[in-house]
């Protein structure tokens, strides 16, 4: 069997990564949902809505390296501990949180059926694998939830406020996975026939071993195996260097994830500490710098006024990101705010990377 193409473990970090994102936007569902239901007259839905703000910042940590711990004990192991016999969501001893466990399965399985065996196909072959089973496919739905589980679990709240939590959560989970396959998906597309030039180079390299090994009297230490592919010559570099990105963010996380997600692409470097963005652009000189809002100390518009005031950076084009709109309140701004081209941290991958290109234009 071929030994795993790079672009896989690419793929897991990309999946771990998007945990932070994934959990603030379970996190805002549940939150609405709770708030719809909380009309003064039930306690323990207005505990939960207090508790989900006070621990939100823990569970926007803890998704991201739950994910990377399962991924990294291999599809196998991720899914063992994930079986979904056996994976619930609430507590097993109440019937009624057993029965929505099972519900919210068999609702995430149906949804995602789609999706996931394009999925399972892909990640088989870029690890080398002659079929797609699922039990090659570590970015199943049951891995996740069994991460949202553990995570809601480390805050030690009562269960009856994960229960309050989780039921929510787990509805959008669906949307959150198919958003993040569809990027997997492409990222995987896109580098599949360097996979299978790789693969095919291995395989031959492989045969032609085999086939020298019963020899007991090999050729001149000069000659070259007729079998072997002569060794491509190395390039001189003829594309034009990346782009480089500058990402302010005062969430580790979104900068993580980010650096992640467009590292494909440019060139990156990042801060989470808004007064340093000037001397950073000073040094680094990005092509485009992407910039938070609603940052502590030092706002992105005092960020922006700070870098047009600097000749050495005032021609560097400034793109917002923001989680203060959807993607459909931006496309009623005319992807505009205060005068700059500005991108919903909720938006698509594809619109984000159209902004940065007809930034540079």
């Amino acid at each position: 069997m071929a030994r795993p193409h790079p672009i896989y473990d690419e793929c897991l970090a990309l999946a771990a990564a998007s945990g932070a994102h994934m959990m603030a936007a379970l996190a805002g569902h549940a939150r609405r949902m709770l708030a719809r239901r909380d009309d003064g007259r039930s306690p323990a839905v207005a505990d939960a809505l207090l508790l989900l703000d006070r621990h939100e910042p823990a569970l926007r940590t803890a998704l991201p390296r739950l994910l990377a711990d399962a991924f990294a004990q291999g599809p196998s192991a991720a899914m063992a501990g994930s079986d979904p016999d056996s994976l619930t969501l609430m507590d097993d001893s109440q019937l009624r949180e057993s029965l929505e466990a099972a519900r919210l399965r068999k609702a995430v399985a149906q949804r995602l059926a789609a999706a996931l065996a394009e999925l399972d196909t892909l990640l088989a072959a870029v690890r080398g694998l002659d079929a797609a089973r699922p039990g090659g496919n570590p970015l199943r739905p049951e891995v996740f939830l069994g991460a949202l589980r553990a995570a809601t679990g480390s805050t030690q709240v009562p269960p009856p406020v994960q229960a309050l939590w989780l039921g929510p959560m787990g509805d959008a989970l669906c949307d959150a996975l198919l958003l993040l396959y569809a990027d997997v998906e492409a990222l995987l597309k896109a580098n599949m026939p360097a996979v299978l030039q790789a693969q095919a180079s291995e395989a031959a390299a492989r045969k032609a071993l085999a086939e020298r090994a019963p020899e007991k009297a090999g050729p001149a230490p000069t000659a070259v195996p007729a079998a072997l592919p002569p060794a491509p010559r190395p390039e001189v570099a003829s594309t034009p260097p990346r782009m480089k990105l500058l990402l302010v963010d005062d969430d580790k996380a979104v900068v993580t994830y980010l650096t992640v997600k467009l590292g494909k692409h440019y060139e990156i470097a990042g801060t989470t500490q808004p007064a340093n963005a000037l001397s950073m652009a000073r040094t680094e000189r990005p092509d485009v710098i992407l910039c938070d809002i609603d940052m502590p100390g030092m706002s992105g518009g005092e960020v922006a006024a700070a870098l047009a005031a600097d000749p050495r950076t005032a021609a560097i084009p400034l793109i917002y990101l923001t989680a203060l709109a959807t993607p459909q309140e931006m496309h009623e701004l005319q992807g505009m705010v205060s005068g700059r081209p500005a991108v919903s941290k909720k938006a698509r991958l594809s619109e984000l990377l159209a902004h940065i290109n007809n930034a540079t234009r």
